[in-house]
Parts: C-alpha cells; structure tokens; sequence
C-alpha cells in the first residue's frame, strides 16, 4: 500500500506506515515519481521472492527454515519430483499428495513462486533433465524423455528459454566447469 494523501504532518505519516503502507506520499505529488516508487516495490518483493526460493531450490534440505511458503515449497517439489518420474502423472494428482486442494496448491504456487504451477513443474522438468545428462551420463534427448519431453527439439527451446543456452551448450561447459559450481551458476540442484 502506498499511501497518497493531503495529510503531511508527520503525526499522520507515522499513523499511515504504522498501519501496513509501504511509502507514503503527499499531495501535490509527481506521477512520475509514484511509478518509480512502485516499480522500485515490485522488483524488491520480486528480488526478495527469487532470493528466497533460489536459496530453497539449491538447499531444499535445509531444516532451520520452517516458515509456512518453505514448507509448502518443500511438499511441492518433493511431490513434483515424484510426478517427474511417473509418465502418467497429472498436476491434479497433486491435491492426493498434499494436504489441500488443487486450486489452493495453484493459487500457493503462483504467490510463494511467481510462476503458475504448469511453468514451476517445467522449470522441475528441465533441471531433473540436466541432472541426467549432467551428473549420470545420459544423453540430451535419452534424458529429455525421462521427463517427459517427446520432442527434443521442443525440450531444447524450453531448456534454452530456462537457462539462457542450449542443453548441448551447458553440457560442453561442463568440460571446463566443475559440476557443483555448474549447477550453483545455473541454478540446477534440485535436491
């Protein structure tokens, strides 16, 4: 909330802050400079929600966080994880894994992440998909398979909208990357 009002004085700036506002601005006010101030909000909560779900994703193990969002996080990928493995795994099997409903996991999904539910189980996909052919030896399109994906060409346009290269470029940097510090770069570790 961003409060945008006549009342300057700093009794009501602090009554304002004090009731959840994030900024506070006085009238007269510049347009310019609300949208600035707006954008400024979005991309810290966005920077804020990366940081925290990035640190989940490489450290999903990690028992001292048990804010509700990480342990959500935690059921989803874990039961994601298990879906990626089945071929006949739907995203509505999930409310028989988890303790709520399908739309309520969706709607979690989308608030603790960012992304719907559909783009988080892709972004799953192709990183349990680099894993096969990163750290166990399978081939690109042996691995893309396993995940589910039946077009490798299409598996490599998803994988290089990801990551922001080919899976064929990331394994070639494998040769003069060590694994782990491959995997943190790009953000791979799943578990």
């Amino acid at each position: 909330v961003i409060f945008l009002t006549a009342k300057n004085s700093l009794k009501s700036r602090i009554k304002g802050l004090r009731t959840g506002a994030v900024s506070y601005m006085g009238k007269p006010f510049d347009p310019g400079v609300l949208l600035h101030k707006v954008d400024n909000i979005l991309s810290r909560n966005d920077s804020l929600k990366n940081k925290v779900l990035a640190e989940y994703e490489c450290n999903p193990r990690n028992e001292k966080t048990t804010s509700r969002d990480l342990q959500f996080l935690k059921q989803l990928v874990h039961a994601l994880s298990e879906g990626v493995e089945n071929p006949n795994f739907k995203l509505e099997q999930l409310a028989d894994r988890m303790p709520m409903s399908y739309s309520a996991i969706y709607r979690s999904c989308q608030e603790y992440t960012g992304k719907s539910l559909v783009e988080f189980y892709r972004v799953l996909k192709l990183k349990k998909a680099a894993l096969l052919f990163l750290e166990n030896g399978y081939n690109i399109s042996q691995a893309s398979y396993m995940v589910g994906y039946k077009d490798t060409r299409y598996f490599s346009k998803c994988f290089k909208d990801e990551f922001g290269l080919t899976p064929n470029a990331l394994k070639k940097k494998l040769k003069d990357d060590n694994l782990d510090d491959l995997l943190m770069r790009y953000n791979i570790k799943v578990g």
